[in-house]
């Protein structure tokens, strides 16, 4: 495997005792003699990790504490330990597959967010260099039924289909922008970065957040498995809630209704942002409904979960350690324009302010922020929409079954979709969004 000759050291991997402490705990935990407290097989064979689908939920607690009690007793932030960062992230063959299912598992089970960062910079950096995801990522099986197709595009075909006794989404990876000389190299990096966004994907948990079942390895394809949510997109859900529903049309239970959705959204960019992961592609498409009370008749039983982690990055990772990332469907204006090659275009917590900017318009009016925000169109036509910050519509038209509706974003509303939709340093914090979201509420409340 290619070594990586240089890298920038994450602040929270420059923890002298996180580093040893991992060290020593994953060079004992995966000795050849060392035997799993579920299967009693010896954990250095290739038997354990087919045996195992993950690592003995036990064992990975143990691990975790030990890791979690090293990294709270730290006052201060030490030097770099390059050569035992070096030493992790260079394990080959069965070393390196039982010490990426012991990271995954030490993500899942530790409840410390310094401890869980660490980790995840770790097996990202060290499934890189292998080229190859943990055995425990890998579910059963080497066959999808494609044939109730759902959408396609150049970033993944999904399916409606089944998978152990439940409905799902199957996205087939396929490598973007193909083109008739793309090398089998070239095709093969691009399959390997769309497994590796899977792998970061893997690693999140939290109920705003869609969560991954798996990846599957057809004759083929290889496709990312994660629950199927029949409630669709956000913007078209709330698009055909007033359509049907004449009462809700961007009154007060309407406004409430969005704004309880836009605070969702902020939760899990919140969680993300404190996991030192940056989502990338936040647009009402990737903002799926989920029916959390179905036995309920008024839409307040349907809640909101972030999907398609394709544009996510670690937010402190550089482009060797993860490969270049430039954005989803709606770019920042500072990923589009860079003032040097050495920017870079990769996506920041700004920039998923400034694409919750663009959310608030989809869900508040239903329509897309501009006509070259289509889905069908190509990504040069919607970068140059943004390019200049040119100002969204507050009025707007909305047609419902043949009636034109004009439609005002509320005052309070405009504020915030004015102060995310400006230049990196003026836009503001999810905490301070957050707080005039429940403000927002609470005076719509207090009218009822």
């Amino acid at each position: 495997m290619g070594a990586i000759a240089k890298y920038t050291t994450p602040a929270f991997l420059s923890n002298t005792p996180y580093l040893k402490t991992l060290i020593e705990t994953l060079e004992t935990h995966r000795s050849a003699n060392a035997k799993c407290t579920v299967c009693n097989k010896n954990k250095a064979v290739a038997e354990h990790a087919h045996c195992c689908s993950t690592i003995c939920a036990r064992e990975a607690f143990a691990i975790a504490c030990q890791l979690e009690s090293a990294l709270r007793a730290l006052e201060s932030v030490s030097r770099a330990l390059h050569a035992d960062i070096q030493r992790i992230i260079h394990w080959q063959g069965e070393v390196a597959e039982y010490a990426m299912n012991v990271m995954l598992a030490i993500v899942a089970n530790c409840s410390h967010t310094a401890t869980q960062k660490a980790t995840r910079q770790l097996l990202v950096m060290l499934a890189m260099t292998n080229r190859k995801l943990p055995s425990s990522v890998l579910l059963e099986g080497n066959n999808i039924d494609t044939s109730d197709s759902r959408s396609e595009g150049g970033f993944g075909d999904i399916y409606k289909t089944t998978y152990g006794g439940m409905t799902v989404a199957a996205k087939r990876l396929v490598p973007r922008f193909e083109r008739n000389d793309t090398s089998e190299d070239e095709l093969e990096g691009t399959r390997w970065q769309q497994k590796h966004e899977a792998l970061i994907w893997k690693t999140l948990k939290h109920k705003r957040l869609l969560s991954l079942s798996g990846i599957i390895k057809t004759d083929q394809d290889y496709f990312v498995i994660s629950p199927w949510h029949c409630d669709g997109d956000s913007r078209k859900f709330l698009r055909t809630m007033v359509r049907d529903h004449e009462r809700y049309r961007w009154g007060n239970f309407y406004q409430l209704f969005v704004y309880r959705w836009l605070l969702q959204v902020v939760e899990g960019l919140q969680y993300l942002h404190k996991q030192g992961v940056i989502y990338g592609d936040l647009h009402s498409r990737n903002v799926l409904v989920v029916n959390t009370r179905p036995n309920d008749h008024d839409h307040f039983g349907f809640d909101i979960v972030l999907s398609d982690f394709t544009f996510s990055v670690i937010q402190e990772a550089d482009s060797l350690q993860q490969g270049e990332r430039r954005g989803g469907l709606i770019r920042a204006p500072e990923q589009i324009h860079r003032s040097s090659e050495s920017d870079s275009d990769r996506p920041t917590e700004k920039s998923d302010v400034f694409n919750f900017a663009a959310l608030c318009f989809e869900l508040y009016t239903t329509e897309p922020i501009y006509p070259a925000m289509k889905e069908h169109n190509y990504q040069s036509e919607r970068d140059e929409a943004i390019s200049d910050l040119k100002p969204l519509d507050r009025e707007v038209t909305v047609n419902l079954k043949g009636n034109d509706i004009p439609v005002v974003i509320p005052d309070e509303l405009w504020e915030i979709i004015e102060r995310c939709w400006t230049v990196p340093e003026d836009r503001p914090t999810l905490n301070w969004i957050e707080a005039k979201l429940k403000g927002m509420q609470g005076s719509i409340s207090s009218v009822q």
